[in-house]
């Protein structure tokens, strides 16, 4: 019994303990007499429960969000941005960017740079014909990429073209293809159609397959949709619909596509012939000579052969037929160099309105009085008329003064380099293959520029010129989609270089030289310069691909072993047979006399 009553009589004191450390613990609470006075019983199971789990919830938000503040990570997101601007001639149109509505033009659009690399630009306005582009490439961290839309007047010839063919054509075939399972009384549909049929069909910025497709569109939407139809070899198709079908309704739309222009070609003849005529400084040949599959357009052919000045001229090429260029070479009686440098260097050189390269450079001319012109971006352009004498190197210095401060200046570099220039349509120059073409001596405000290549297609858009600033252009050309996905290209290179290059047997250069558009299959290349074996190779060709070719010429043997090869020696020895035969036939003779005498 009195283990019992000891065992009872420590219970009770740890419980007090115990109780006097939870009654301590507890004080420290916000609510002490809503948790141990009433006991168990009434209040504190509904109090327990709504004030345990409020404290908690409240503590850890409060906690653990204050920590991310202090790591700054602002500056990384504004990186993965940057910005389109889009402008339009006339202003003031309807610019929608991946079928979102981004207000009149010009207006500018920011691009994450996270996601998808392809664009949808659509530009609309009462009275003009609607406009569309495709863009493929994504801005750099804060860069601004500008696309300028020059709007066509719409022709209200177009207007009856469409009306015929839609009504006949849709209402039978398709009013039974939906299903009333699919469409409710929310819904209508577009069925859209081309001609020719299997075109890519996008609505809204979102790909819809190919032509035929049936669109389904919220009757209860933005009434306002574009439509985009696209096939390799015709031109883009474009429209805006600014309605929204009824419930169960069909609205037929069809797309007359229309074939992209032919090629054309040029025929180069010169006096003297056997000149070399180059095509837009790249594809060359000997003439009389065609340079064939060319896209309409304006194209450079220069022609040019020693002892002889150049010959340059454009030609424009139209769709299936053939333009002619007759050069007419002048021969160069004398020659020097002109060596030109300026202070700053880097200027751009034009003598008598040929560009030649950038100071300091040393250059060759015809003896005789000439134009010399520098220009350089951020300076006034310099100029001087300037006389090279024959079989002399002739010096000329110029120091360049700064522009006004009022002024601007554009520098404008192209991937390929040759690309001609147009500033509001005004024809500025070529840009070279290394460095910039400097325009210098503009006034502020915004230019439209246009970078255009044979051989690629046309870059459009607009460049900022600020008082006392340089603006920097550098555009990179997308080639043409034909023939390059048909045709392939061949880059030849020799060691030594110089080389003249013949393809099937037909000369289109020196090396190194990159020959465009060659035609797929097999082709029989030679290499020949003085002093080295001709060089023979057997060279595939796949369409849509660059061949590279590197040769090592071979040296021809040295002149002082020919003799050794020749026939002299045998020439030395033919004599001996030849007396020992008419000693023979004397012998012979003398012998067959005597014979006879004897007979006698």
């Amino acid at each position: 019994m009195a283990p019992l009553r000891l065992w009872i009589l420590s219970s009770l004191l740890i419980l007090a303990l115990t109780g006097v450390g939870i009654s301590e613990e507890l004080s420290n609470q916000a609510e002490p007499t809503g948790f141990i006075p009433d006991g168990y019983e009434d209040d504190n199971p509904p109090y327990y429960p709504t004030d345990y789990p409020t404290n908690s919830p409240t503590y850890i938000p409060t906690d653990i969000p204050t920590e991310y503040p202090t790591i700054t990570i602002e500056p990384t997101p504004q990186e993965q941005y940057g910005w389109v601007l889009i402008n339009s001639v006339p202003s003031g149109a309807m610019v929608t960017f991946d079928g979102s509505y981004q207000g009149l033009s010009p207006v500018t659009v920011q691009v994450s740079l996270t996601e998808s690399r392809f664009h949808q630009i659509y530009i609309s306005m009462d009275g003009y014909q609607d406009w569309s582009t495709s863009l493929s490439e994504l801005p750099a961290p804060g860069q601004t990429i500008p696309v300028n839309a020059i709007l066509v007047p719409m022709e209200p010839t177009i207007t009856p073209t469409y009306t015929p063919t839609w009504t006949p054509t849709e209402t039978p075939t398709w009013t039974p293809t939906p299903t009333p399972t699919m469409i409710g009384s929310d819904y209508g549909w577009v069925y859209i159609e081309s001609v020719p049929s299997g075109a890519e069909v996008t609505f809204d910025g979102t790909y819809q397959g190919s032509a035929p497709a049936l669109v389904k569109v919220y009757t209860t939407g933005t009434p306002s949709h574009q439509i985009l139809v696209r096939m390799t070899g015709y031109y883009d198709w474009t429209s805006s619909l600014r309605e929204n079908p009824l419930p169960d309704q069909t609205i037929p739309i069809t797309a007359t596509l229309v074939p992209k222009a032919q090629y054309g070609s040029i025929r180069v003849t010169s006096h003297p012939t056997k000149s070399i005529a180059i095509l837009d400084g790249g594809n060359q040949d000997l003439t009389p000579c065609t340079f064939s599959d060319l896209m309409p357009g304006l194209h450079t052919i220069k022609v040019i052969k020693d002892g002889y000045q150049p010959f340059m001229s454009q030609v424009r090429v139209n769709a299936g037929s053939q333009s002619q260029i007759q050069a007419q070479l002048n021969q160069i009686i004398q020659t020097g160099t002109l060596y030109v440098s300026s202070t700053p260097s880097g200027a751009d050189i034009q003598l008598d309105g040929i560009y030649y390269g950038q100071t300091p450079y040393t250059l060759s001319a015809s003896a005789g009085s000439h134009s010399l012109m520098l220009r350089l971006a951020g300076y006034n352009t310099w100029k001087s008329g300037v006389t090279i004498s024959a079989g002399q190197q002739n010096q000329i210095s110029a120091s360049l003064e700064p522009q006004g401060p009022q002024l601007g200046a554009i520098q404008v570099a192209s991937m390929p380099g040759s690309s001609q220039i147009f500033l509001n349509d005004n024809y500025e120059g070529k840009t070279p293959d290394i460095g910039y073409l400097d325009i210098p001596m503009l006034n502020p405000g915004i230019y439209a520029i246009r970078i255009s290549h044979p051989q690629n297609q046309d870059y459009q858009g607009t460049v900022a010129v600020n008082a006392g600033q340089v603006s920097t252009v550098n555009v990179a050309l997308q080639a043409a989609p034909v023939p390059a996905t048909v045709n392939g290209t061949l880059m030849v290179q020799s060691n030594p270089s110089g080389a003249a290059i013949f393809l099937d047997n037909l000369f289109k250069g020196v090396t190194p030289l990159n020959l465009p558009s060659v035609p797929p299959g097999e082709h029989a290349l030679t290499l020949r310069i003085n002093g080295y074996d001709d060089a023979v190779r057997q060279v595939s060709i796949t369409g849509g691909n660059t061949t590279d070719v590197v040769i090592e010429m071979v040296p021809t043997a040295p002149l002082t072993q020919e003799p050794t090869q020749t026939s002299e020696p045998t020439q030395t020895k033919s004599p001996a047979p030849m007396f020992a035969l008419c000693t023979g036939i004397g012998l012979a003779a003398v012998a067959l006399v005597l014979s006879r005498r004897s007979d006698r």
